[in-house]
């Protein structure tokens, strides 16, 4: 309810992780005056050859690849017995931090990873790798990489991926994703092929609308929130939140 009108009211119900019960339906039997969406981005993997291949990884299966909690079907044996034991032994699911620990000594990437995107995602993604012996290059459409960062930032973060030898490419083509890596156009109209032994897709992301969408006409106040509104920093995210808080 709102807080202006009387006592807070919240919507409860125990979730198992494969239930959906956030819809129209639910939304509507749940009596309340105002809904605040925050479902947050949703990645998609480019519409282009190879993009669902062994050795591509999206950012959910990145997340998931890397914490233990799923990718399975894109790693050997060794490594999904590698992964477990880490998480097992280091409660990686309830400690993110140990992730970046335990990444110094392995991870299951081979020693060459490309990554098409040059956002923030993929600037602070391939500083991770590299300060952890990768050799990584960065395939970015556009003219700029990350324009969205704070200009000091994007400075020291392309500062520091130079100096670890990586490969920027700006205003580069992406053909097809295949075994040996990615074939690209490059910015002279030359085709190449970037060796990776994986890659990681850091673009794509866009506000994940769906549920916002469905609750149009609904007859009660629908706030988005957050990357469902606009895909930036968290604070952008904490200043949307609390916006709508206290307007609410």
């Amino acid at each position: 309810r709102k807080l202006a009108e009387g006592p807070l009211h919240i919507a409860q119900q125990p979730l198992e992780e494969s239930e959906v019960i956030w819809t129209r339906e639910f939304v509507e039997a749940s009596g309340a005056d105002a809904v605040v969406v925050a479902t947050g981005a949703k990645r998609e993997l480019p519409d282009i050859e190879g993009a669902d291949g062994r050795n591509v990884f999206g950012g959910n299966a990145l997340r998931s690849l890397l914490s233990g909690t799923g990718a399975d079907s894109k790693l050997s044996f060794a490594q999904r017995a590698l992964v477990k034991a880490g998480q097992r032994l280091l409660n990686i699911g309830e400690h993110p931090d140990r992730v970046r620990e335990l990444s110094k000594h392995w991870m299951p990437l081979g020693k060459s990873v490309a990554i098409v995107g040059g956002g923030l995602v993929g600037l602070e993604l391939a500083e991770f790798l590299v300060e952890r012996g990768r050799h990584v290059t960065i395939i970015e459409s556009s003219q700029a990489f990350a324009p969205q960062m704070a200009i000091p930032r994007r400075w020291r973060t392309l500062h520091i991926l130079r100096e670890h030898g990586a490969e920027l490419l700006l205003g580069a083509r992406v053909l097809a994703f295949c075994e040996a890596g990615v074939e690209i156009e490059d910015a002279d109209g030359e085709l190449r092929m970037i060796e990776a032994d994986q890659t990681l897709i850091a673009s794509g992301v866009t506000p994940d609308t769906a549920l916002a969408d469905s609750l149009e006409g609904i007859g009660r106040e629908v706030h988005s929130i957050g990357d469902a509104m606009d895909v930036g920093y968290i604070e952008g995210a904490i200043l949307s939140g609390a916006r709508v808080g206290r307007a609410l």
